[in-house]
């Protein structure tokens, strides 16, 4: 499990893919219109949630 380091300490890729996974199912929102709204591929949010790439700093504050 990978871990990234920021200011306030570390947070694992699992976690913060959990946690986009989460939040979309919250909205009521699939990978298809969360891509649309912050103008990604679908299979990029895909990545996200499997916590096979993290999103960039850009793309983390539009969720």
């Amino acid at each position: 499990m990978k871990k990234i380091t920021s200011a306030g300490g570390q947070m694992s890729t699992e976690f913060i893919a959990m946690r986009l996974s989460g939040l979309r199912k919250y909205r009521k929102l699939t990978q298809a219109e969360l891509a649309s709204k912050i103008g990604c591929a679908e299979g990029t949010i895909g990545h996200y949630e499997q916590g096979t790439k993290l999103p960039s700093m850009n793309n983390f504050v539009k969720y």
